[in-house]
């Protein structure tokens, strides 16, 4: 099962990514790939630093990726699906292909890769857009077992949505806040999900301070309460977060429920694997 996890920055999406990941370890293998140029995800899963500083990162192997996947570098020709003689990426039963073993950390049952950043030199005269459109690429040929899981912390806002990365993902979580401007991108993401015919979404509402903000953002997505869950505010989780030692197995009650909920629902209701055939095969002249 391949999960991404989007939302507005500063909502937890890695905090929640980081919940989820180590969750899922307790009983099987998962990839979990950190997609936003501010990275985080393997600080987060603590891994050691020295590895994670000399861990490859995926922006960095554009051309081999293109060419493995047979995908034409052509914005203007290239196709947002994998064409019928495409090669893929193997996460099967936690056993990495060779690529993936290139550029990963692995810890007991948890793998983890970074797409990348800008280099230090090159700040403020290169954008990240390239990466991002490599990312759709990557994503969309990689095939995971039946028993893995692939975890994908998105770039904060509405950016790979909107480039149809997801189009691969069987299920979608958005984190949100229930705040005015945090829902307002929440709903621009959902359009975005829509146009991919990707209409279920699970939602965690973070930082919560009451009881009915379920209701609230029920109300505002017009999404369905049993597919929401809530955890609190707790200063106990920004602790972990801080001290790097945050997993599933040491945070308050109300957030393993909610953890475990999530996942529960969607191992009852798998999407159709079969949804990328949907999609358009080529952009628009």
């Amino acid at each position: 099962m391949k999960i991404a996890v989007a939302g507005k920055g500063g909502t937890g999406k890695t905090t929640i990514s980081t919940l989820l990941v180590t969750y899922l370890a307790s009983n099987a293998k998962v990839l979990a790939i950190d997609s936003d140029s501010n990275e985080n995800l393997a600080y987060a899963l603590n891994f050691p630093e020295h590895g994670i500083s000399k861990m490859p990162r995926i922006r960095k192997f554009m051309e081999d990726i293109y060419s493995y996947t047979k995908t034409d570098p052509d914005w203007e020709t290239r196709h947002l699906s994998p064409k019928h003689d495409a090669n893929y990426y193997s996460f099967n039963n936690g056993i990495k292909d060779p690529f993936l073993e290139k550029i990963t950390l692995t810890k007991d049952n948890i793998s983890v890769a970074h797409l990348g950043t800008v280099e230090e030199d090159k700040r403020g005269i290169q954008s990240m857009c390239g990466s991002f459109g490599l990312m759709r690429v990557f994503l969309n040929h990689l095939n995971e077992g039946s028993k893995d899981y692939v975890l994908v912390d998105l770039a904060a806002g509405n950016d790979l949505l909107t480039r149809a990365t997801v189009m691969n993902m069987d299920e979608i979580l958005l984190v949100v806040e229930p705040t005015f401007k945090n829902l307002s991108v929440a709903k621009d993401i959902l359009i975005s999900l829509k146009y991919l015919s990707l209409d279920r979404v699970y939602v965690i509402v973070n930082k919560s301070f009451d009881d009915k903000d379920i209701e609230l953002v029920s109300k505002e997505l017009i999404i369905r309460k049993d597919n929401i869950r809530r955890i609190s505010f707790d200063q106990k989780i920004i602790e972990l977060d801080n001290a790097k030692s945050l997993s599933f197995d040491n945070v308050p009650d109300e957030a393993k429920k909610a953890i475990k909920e999530i996942v529960e629902s969607m191992l009852k209701n798998p999407i159709d694997r079969n949804k990328l055939c949907l999609l358009y095969t080529s952009p628009s002249p």
